[in-house]
Order: C-alpha cells, then sequence, then structure tokens
C-alpha cells in the first residue's frame, strides 16, 4: 500500500461502481439492522477494492472493475431484494478476498525485486566510477546517477522502472564511447534481467475486481 495519507485517502477514478454501490446501500441503511449491515459489508469491499487498487497504481497496472456484477447489486439494492443482494456480495467478498492475497503476494515480491535491482544499480554505479576517465565521460556518468537517484526516490511508484532503465542506457552509452566493454557486459545483463522482469510483472497483474 502506498505509504502517504494523502494517497490513502484519495478516491481512485477507477473503482467508481465500487463508490456507487456504497453509496446505494447507504439510502438503504437507515431503514433497518439487515440494510445496515449490508452496507457495512460493502463498506468493507470498497476499502479492500481501494487497497487493491492503490497496489495497482505502485505496480503499474490499471483495474478492470466487473461493472455487471456490481450494477446487478445496485440494482437488487434498488429493488429491496434483500436475499438476492446478499447472494452477490458473498460472491463479490470472495473473489475480491482471491484478488487481494494474491496483489499483496505479488507487492511484497515486487518490493524485494526492486531492493535487489537497488543493490546492483549501487555496484554498477561503483564500476562505472572508476571508469570515468575524461569530462564527457564524466558528465554522462553524473547524468546516469541522477537518473539512479531519481529512481531511488521513486522507489514506491511505477516510475521506478523508467527511472531505473534511463540510468542504464546512459551508462551503456558511455561504456560503448569509451570502450569500456567489461563493464558494458554487466550493463546490458542488466537491462534483459530488468526488461525480462517487466515483462512478468506486467503479464501477471491483469486482474478484474
Amino acid at each position: 500500500m502506498l505509504n502517504t495519507e494523502a494517497m490513502d485517502n484519495s478516491i481512485i477514478p477507477e473503482l467508481d461502481p465500487y463508490y456507487t454501490l456504497l453509496a446505494t446501500a447507504y439510502t438503504r441503511a437507515s431503514e433497518s439492522e439487515d440494510w445496515k449491515h449490508i452496507h457495512e459489508r460493502i463498506a468493507d469491499i470498497v476499502s479492500k477494492a481501494e487497497s487493491i487498487g492503490r497496489q495497482c497504481t505502485e505496480l503499474g497496472c490499471r483495474i478492470k472493475v466487473d461493472k455487471d456484477h456490481i450494477k446487478k447489486i445496485i440494482s437488487y439494492i434498488k429493488e429491496n431484494d434483500y436475499y438476492n443482494v446478499i447472494e452477490y456480495i458473498i460472491k463479490l467478498e470472495e473473489k475480491l478476498n482471491k484478488t487481494y492475497k494474491l496483489f499483496s503476494n505479488i507487492y511484497k515480491y515486487n518490493i524485494i525485486v526492486k531492493l535487489i535491482f537497488i543493490i546492483l544499480l549501487f555496484l554498477i554505479s561503483y564500476m562505472e566510477f572508476v571508469s570515468v576517465a575524461n569530462l564527457l565521460s564524466a558528465t554522462i556518468f553524473l547524468a546516469g546517477i541522477a537518473f539512479g537517484a531519481s529512481s531511488i526516490v521513486l522507489f514506491r511508484t511505477r516510475f521506478f522502472d523508467y527511472a531505473l532503465v534511463l540510468q542504464e542506457i546512459l551508462f551503456i552509452i558511455k561504456d560503448i564511447l569509451f570502450n569500456n566493454y567489461s563493464v558494458l557486459i554487466f550493463n546490458i545483463s542488466f537491462i534483459i534481467i530488468f526488461i525480462f522482469y517487466l515483462n512478468i510483472k506486467y503479464y501477471i497483474i491483469k486482474f478484474r475486481i
């Protein structure tokens, strides 16, 4: 989950159907204890959906909401059909719980992998620093370091990926220009591994909630 309180309290536009569902349930909440219970359960569902949404944003994917399922719950609430509402809410809770657990695991592993990339980044940066030979190579090195520092600052956002790739591209250019092939091999290997990581990440985070 994202670290800043501002983001934690923000509205996620893609979850608009969930907010509509919550508002619709609220209109019934004062009618009976049963509907109040429904509203509370839906509030928990929305909270969990928001948590998934924030993790999804950090991972760099987009939320796909199952609008048809939510529309059915909204229509049953409006029709005062309590039992169908319960049935569809249970299905939604089961689906969200599975996605939430899966997303939480992916999120944790993603943090660990990012930390490994940061460590590799420091090692490569050190090798690049040692190989600095003149003003031009020093300029390219400093530009690469600037993107590397940006990737650390942007660690908890999807822009981490872009900053890291830009740094490696600059280091590769530097190595090619100044025939620093021993370090070039490390940079190219890093880029290949990182692209492989991106492909896996964007493949497995296509979820519908």
